[in-house]
This record gives C-alpha cells, structure tokens and sequence, in this order.
C-alpha cells in the first residue's frame, strides 16, 4: 500500500516516529504527517491527498535543513524518482501504453532575456544530446512577424514514444557527460543574468487521428514554410473529450483535404490550459496558410461535421502562434 511505504519511508530516512491523522474530503482522504526528527528541534508537517482507489500523486515537500549531496537526500531523491516512473507507468495504463507523447516546451523570453543564448544551448547542446540518444524529429520555433500573442517564445517540441521511454530519455540525458559541458555556459548564469523568463510546459498524449508525429520529406529545405500552434480549451473534460471525438471522427481529413499538414495532434495531459488539445501544423509559404483556413472553413464537410449537436461548444478558447522555424529545427 503506498500509504504505508510513505510512512515507512519517514522511519526509514528520519529514524523517528510518524503519526498520520485522516479526514475524508469528497473522494480522497487528507492525510497530514507530523514527523519531529530524532535528536533534532526540527518538526515538520507533511500535507498530501491520497485517493481511496490508490491513486498517486505527488506531494509538495518540506524538509529540515540539508545538503543534497547527503545520504539521506539521495535515498529520497531516489525513492521519489521510482514514485515518479510509477506514476507514469500508471498512466501509460489509462491511457494507451503505445501512444507517442510529445513534451511542448515554450522559453519565455523577456525583456531583458538573451535569445541568443537559449538557441545557443538548444543548438549546440540540448538537440544534439538527445539526437545521440535517438531522441527526435525535435522542433525548434518562434513567433513570425505576424503573429499576435505578443509573447516571445522558442517553442521545443520533443517526441517520446512512449512514457516509459520519457523518464528514461530525461535519465539518460541528465547522466550524459556531453551535455552537461555543452550546457556549462548556460546553465552557469546567475539569477541576475538569466537567458529567459520562464519555461511553459505541456505534456500531450497522441490522438487516434494522428498517432505518430510526422514532418514531410524535404520539409527543411524549404526557407519559406511556416506553422501555426494551436490550443484548443473546453470549459470541462466532458466537453473536451467530445472536441478529441470530433477530431478523430472526421476533422483531420478535412484538414489534409485543404492544404493543412498536421506535424503532431496531441490531447494533454500535464499542462497549464487543461482539458485542451494542441496540435501544430505546417504551409509551405504564409499566402498558402491563409488560403488553407479559408478553404477549411468553406469545406461542405466541415459545414456539416460543424453542426452537429454534440460538437457545439466543445471549445471554450483558441490559442493560435504563427511560427516560423529556427534554423537547428528538425520539424
């Protein structure tokens, strides 16, 4: 039971005594440890949310002071890191275990950010590592000149394909030694000197209607192409599901019968905008862009497949970048 290995693990790493009080709120349990350390004055209370189907979720923990080069924050760290691939072993069971999972992240670049020095890292250390470890196609994009977010952003997409092979590829590229001399420089700058503001993650799942990520023959050598990433919201997971339905039930070959090439379509699962869906798609030129969406919203089928009932209000909010391609992009 995973209670009880939580509470092991207290008197395992803290050689102390733990005493766990329970109130039922809904369908889980509050679950609060209170935990004083042997030969120590430091106490501490440990909240988490443990789900009567043994559900597992990661806590937010507060500990005494410590080195985390110590014995015991490795032999935390290392416990935490199996409750991690559990979770994500778990997940591949809900969800479908050979589904590719794609990891969309945006640097968020500021006022005072250093764009170069983020294409910088992504060129000549991040991609090149995880190209070693048969880690790709990676996509490397900014905002076009047209675009009208307002927010500067690199986006990385990063395929897996699996989420098993995920918490792998983050171990093996954390432990490969290349990298990390590439990656000294960046990640040497102080609080004071930071390359970006922030980065923005989602992590999606790959949908029946497009379950491999794809990038055309010959893609690259096009200068002129562009993308668009887009997040489609719903107001709740009901809804949201039914927006995934549509997708896979008949709007994908409308796309493709219009000139919009889907690179990856992807249902979240981790992220900021959930219950949504994103998926980015490419032209090979802005005029063709434009003319694929006019198409599309002209297309008989799509007049249809609009108006059936179910599929009405499915989406609550459409986030839209046009995207234009770093040089280092694979995508």
């Amino acid at each position: 039971m995973l209670l009880g290995r939580n509470a092991q693990l207290f008197r395992d790493t803290y050689k102390n005594r733990a005493h766990y009080d329970f109130t039922p709120t809904g369908k889980s349990f509050q679950c609060t440890a209170e935990t004083e350390a042997k030969n120590s004055q430091t106490s501490f209370r440990k909240p988490g949310i443990f789900s009567k189907n043994s559900a597992i979720v990661i806590l937010n923990e507060s500990f005494p002071s410590m080195t985390l080069g110590s014995p015991i924050m490795r032999n935390f760290f290392l416990r935490i890191s199996s409750c991690t691939a559990c979770c994500i072993f778990l997940l591949a069971l809900s969800l479908n275990i050979q589904a590719e999972l794609y990891e969309v992240r945006g640097y968020i670049l500021g006022d005072v950010s250093d764009e170069d020095s983020v294409d910088e890292y992504l060129s000549h250390a991040l991609i090149p590592a995880l190209k070693r470890h048969g880690i790709g196609p990676i996509g490397a994009f900014t905002n076009a000149s047209n675009d009208e977010t307002g927010v500067k952003t690199i986006f990385v997409i990063i395929p897996h394909n699996d989420p098993l092979a995920m918490l792998q590829n983050r171990e093996v590229i954390q432990s490969d030694q290349q990298y990390q001399g590439d990656a000294a420089a960046f990640f040497g700058r102080s609080n004071r000197d930071k390359s970006y503001q922030r980065i923005s993650s989602e992590l999606l799942v790959a949908m029946q209607c497009w379950p491999k990520v794809k990038v055309p023959p010959g893609v690259t050598t096009n200068k002129n192409r562009v993308y668009e990433l887009r997040t489609y919201e719903s107001a709740h997971e009901k809804l949201g599901q039914l927006k995934v339905d549509m997708f896979n039930n008949g709007e994908v070959p409308i796309f493709l019968d219009c000139g919009i090439t889907p690179i990856f379509i992807g249902q979240a699962v981790i992220g900021p905008y959930t219950p949504n869906l994103t998926y980015l798609t490419m032209y090979p030129s802005e005029e063709s862009r434009l003319q694929a969406w006019k198409s599309f919203r002209e297309h008989p089928a799509w007049k249809v497949l609009s108006k059936v009932e179910k599929y009405k209000g499915t989406v609550s909010k459409i986030q839209k970048y046009v995207l234009v391609p770093k040089a280092y992009s694979e995508m």
